[in-house]
C-alpha cells in the first residue's frame, strides 16, 4: 500500500467502530471514504487495502457480508455466488452504479 494510505488495522478498527454505530455500512463506503481524505492516491491502492482489511474481518468472523438493495438496505445473507462476485470485481468495492450486486456489511448477530 501506498505510505499515504492508513494502515490496515487504523482501517479495521475504524469500520468495526462505525459499524457499531450505523449497524451496517455499504461495501463501497471505504473506498469513499478514502476517497475524500486521500484523493492523490490511485483507486485500485485504496480497493486493495478495503479488501484487504474486509476479507480479514469477515475470515476472523468480526463482520458479515449481506445483499443489498438500493436504498432500502439489507436483503439477505450474501451466498457463494455473491462472495465470488466480491473477490473477483472490483465495481462492488467503489462504483455501485455499475455493480452487478450491492453488499453491506455489519457486525455478526
Amino acid at each position: 500500500m501506498p505510505s499515504e494510505l492508513p494502515s490496515s488495522s487504523a482501517i479495521a478498527t475504524r469500520l468495526i467502530e462505525d459499524l457499531k454505530y450505523e449497524d451496517d455500512q455499504w461495501l463501497w463506503e471505504i473506498v469513499w471514504r478514502l476517497n475524500g481524505e486521500f484523493p492523490g492516491v490511485d483507486i485500485a491502492d485504496k480497493v486493495s487495502l478495503a479488501q484487504e482489511v474486509t476479507w480479514q474481518l469477515f475470515n476472523d468472523g468480526k463482520i458479515e457480508f449481506l445483499r443489498g438493495q438500493w436504498p432500502d438496505g439489507a436483503v439477505g445473507p450474501l451466498d457463494e455466488e455473491g462472495l465470488r462476485m466480491i473477490r473477483e470485481q472490483t465495481q462492488p468495492w467503489h462504483d455501485p452504479e455499475e455493480a452487478e450486486i450491492l453488499v453491506l456489511l455489519t457486525l455478526p448477530s
